[in-house]
């Protein structure tokens, strides 16, 4: 099956706190070029991408643009309650030590170290997350493909075509080979003549009838005739190419 190397494709899915969205678009290239642009967040998973990408193409300049969104912010962070409920009985061994009834508010609990835990490079976090790349970056590439088929198919009929016309216009040709052959052979024979006479000054041209003709002879008289015309001490080959020149003329 004949496959462009020109192809693109795109897709996008969400799940959980995130959306992705790949794109991959594919050029002409002798080998396969693989460029990956992604987010800082997942820069550790462009070695899985690219081996996805070897797997399914194997030539092209291949760009690949990967964006991932945080569609639930809040989902990545937990509250550690053991901990806030520690700084609840600092805070009321505080109050009675000092006698005094202030309580500290919400917010400030908030406020305290640790309370607020950021969970977005958890490790059931970042697996979602890149099974989640990896399915988009499968589908995307299955457009890729898709398309290099439609333009190769594209390519092989318009290749087909050509070639039909050539075919055509060999056949034409080889028609027209023994009356071409012919014009040309007594073009040669007419020009002979015209070179014998002007050596010998006289017209040779009944000597050499249109038909049944070795072209060995005509070649030998050919260089009988340029052998009259050499000046002392010419090389061989030189009159030859005299010669051929005179009988291209």
């Amino acid at each position: 099956m004949a496959r462009s190397m020109t192809g693109f494709g795109t897709a996008s899915g969400s799940k959980g706190r995130y959306a992705v969205e790949v794109e991959v678009r594919s050029l002409n290239n002798r080998y396969l070029k693989i460029r990956t642009r992604t987010p800082g967040m997942i820069s550790s998973l462009e070695p899985e991408l690219e081996r996805i990408v070897r797997k399914r193409l194997s030539r092209g300049a291949v760009d690949v643009w990967i964006k991932v969104n945080d569609v639930e912010p809040a989902a990545g962070y937990r509250i550690d309650m053991n901990l806030v409920r520690r700084y609840h009985e600092f805070a009321q061994e505080l109050s009675r030590e000092l006698g005094t009834s202030d309580q500290p508010r919400l917010a400030d609990y908030l406020n305290l170290p640790g309370v607020i835990a950021d969970r977005s490079d958890a490790p059931e976090a970042v697996d979602e997350l890149k099974a989640l790349v990896e399915e988009q970056m499968r589908r995307a590439l299955d457009e890729v493909e898709k398309m290099r088929v439609q333009e190769g198919e594209a390519l092989a009929a318009d290749i087909g075509g050509r070639a039909r016309v050539l075919g055509e216009l060999a056949g034409r040709i080889s028609q027209r080979t023994g009356a071409v052959v012919q014009s040309y052979r007594d073009r040669l024979l007419s020009r002979i003549a015209e070179l014998l006479a002007g050596v010998h000054g006289r017209d040779h041209r009944g000597a050499y009838p249109a038909r049944g003709v070795d072209i060995r002879g005509e070649v030998g008289h050919i260089r009988g005739a340029c052998a009259h015309r050499e000046p002392p001490g010419a090389a061989r080959g030189d009159s030859e190419i005299r010669c051929r020149d005179r009988t291209q003329a």
